[in-house]
Order: structure tokens, then C-alpha cells, then sequence
């Protein structure tokens, strides 16, 4: 019920909003009440993460209530959050994170990580991140993962070895979960 009357006053907001950016700030709003205005896309992953996981986590809800399958990645699953969704769904959600070893970044952080950071997003913004910076974020999730149990895999020396173990992990899962 809570959560209906949450959705209902944001659906309310959002139609009552006539001005584009009075519609963004209501909606931000209604996502983390400690919402001050616009969220740049430079960012560090924890702020994001916040602000963004109760939208990930209804969207991951709905699609569960309506038996469909979605894949979501990125920062915006936080394991602590992940490890109690998977508490109340532990047979619809697989959850999979992927992480560089600290061997890994400083063997391969300009040839390798710097080159590739926009393939998949197209940042309009310079990588100000630091291989020290690259190296802390990836333990502190390991640790995380660790922490809450959550399936954790580390490229350390050749990254397609590590995605072949993560395909494997994934279709084991699909399985025993179609079973």
C-alpha cells in the first residue's frame, strides 16, 4: 500500500508538472528525498547508485511480478541492496559482478582499461579517475560482495578466461533455475 501511494503521488507529480525540468526534479524527488537538484553524469558510482536504486530496484520488482527477464548492469546495484532483494526473489535473481584485481589495473590501466572506458558508454566528460581511484572502487566491491555473499568474479590477468568462468556461472544458474 505504501508503495502504491508512493507511485500514485509521484504519478500525480509528474502530471501535474508542466515545466520539463519541474518534472525531472519531481521525479529525482520522489526517488531520494535528500534530492538538491540535478545529478551529473560525472558522478562517482556510489552517488549514482543511491539516487538510482530505487528506480532499478521497481523496475527489477515489476519485471519479476510480470515473469520477464532482464539483464541490468552497472552501478546501479549496490550489493547490500541486491543481497535483500535477492532474500525476498532467491530463484529470480542471478546476480553476477564483475570486478578488476588490483594486479590487473596497474598491469593494464592505460593500455587497456583507458582506451575501452567509453565502448559501451559515450561520456561526454574526461576519465578523471586514477589507476590508484580504479584499484579502490574495485576492492571496496569485492569487499562488498564478499560481505553480502554475492557472486563476485575478479579479471586479474586475461579478461576473456574471467568471462568464460562468468558465462559458465550464468548458464549453470539458467539452468538449475529452468529445472
Amino acid at each position: 500500500l505504501e508503495q502504491q501511494a508512493g507511485a500514485t503521488k509521484l504519478s500525480r507529480s509528474i502530471l501535474s508538472s508542466s515545466d520539463e525540468e519541474d518534472l525531472e526534479e519531481s521525479q529525482a524527488a520522489q526517488c531520494d528525498p535528500e534530492f538538491e537538484g540535478s545529478l551529473p553524469a560525472d558522478d562517482d558510482d556510489a552517488t549514482i547508485s543511491t539516487s538510482m536504486w530505487p528506480v532499478v530496484e521497481g523496475i527489477i520488482r515489476t519485471n519479476i511480478e510480470n515473469r520477464q527477464h532482464i539483464i541490468i548492469e552497472g552501478c546501479y546495484l549496490p550489493p547490500f541492496a541486491v543481497k535483500s532483494l535477492k532474500g525476498e526473489y532467491p530463484q529470480q535473481i542471478i546476480e553476477c559482478y564483475l570486478g578488476f584485481s588490483e594486479n590487473y589495473v596497474r598491469k593494464n590501466f592505460e593500455k587497456l582499461i583507458l582506451p575501452h572506458r567509453n565502448v559501451v558508454e559515450h561520456r561526454k566528460y574526461p576519465e578523471n579517475r586514477s589507476a590508484s581511484d580504479f584499484i579502490e572502487e574495485h576492492l571496496r566491491l569485492k569487499e562488498l560482495c564478499e560481505v553480502s555473499r554475492l557472486n563476485y568474479f575478479e579479471v586479474d590477468k586475461e579478461h576473456t578466461h574471467t568471462m568464460e568462468e562468468v558465462l559458465n556461472f550464468l548458464n549453470k544458474k539458467i539452468a538449475s533455475n529452468l529445472s
